[in-house]
């Protein structure tokens, strides 16, 4: 289960961090719109809806070996919660019209993305090409593989 009050003070600490680095208030500035890839639970996209960003997150759900069971329901969570979730394949072309997002969050998503120059050029056009002019992005986590899904699951075990 979730601890939602724990994991809302987390992000707020980590939105404020962003807000110092760019020096700007989310809650009145330029940024309106954004995209998160990996948005797990939707904790990022929940604090940055209470500071007045509308948002869409995309998260993968991550079944055991078998493929019968979902032991991280990501979407169904965030959805849950009142929040747009879809999923969408970051090495792929996004449904979305160009220039349609002020800001693009990207939480440790490229781990997963296959580690060749043509993949993460195709990554950062996409970025690019959905970005409003002067849009920001910010890309949390280290970028490396983990062995399997398996490894992921322990950690919410």
């Amino acid at each position: 289960c979730w601890n939602y009050t724990y994991q809302t003070a987390l992000w707020s600490k980590y939105v404020d961090g962003i807000e110092h680095t760019v020096g700007f208030k989310f809650s009145n500035g330029p940024i309106r719109t954004m995209l998160e890839f990996g948005c797990g639970s939707g904790g990022f996209l929940g604090e940055m809806a209470t500071r007045g960003v509308v948002g869409i997150c995309t998260a993968r759900e991550i079944s055991n070996a078998a493929g019968t069971e979902s032991y991280l329901p990501y979407l169904r969570t965030v959805a849950a919660r009142g929040l747009i979730a879809m999923h969408v394949s970051i090495t792929s072309h996004q449904p979305f019209l160009s220039n349609s997002f002020d800001f693009i969050h990207c939480s440790w998503v490229l781990a997963y993305v296959p580690p060749t120059p043509r993949m993460y050029a195709m990554v950062f056009l996409e970025w690019d090409r959905l970005l409003t002019p002067g849009g920001l992005v910010v890309q949390q986590g280290a970028w490396y593989k983990r062995k399997s899904n398996a490894e992921m699951v322990k950690l919410y075990d």
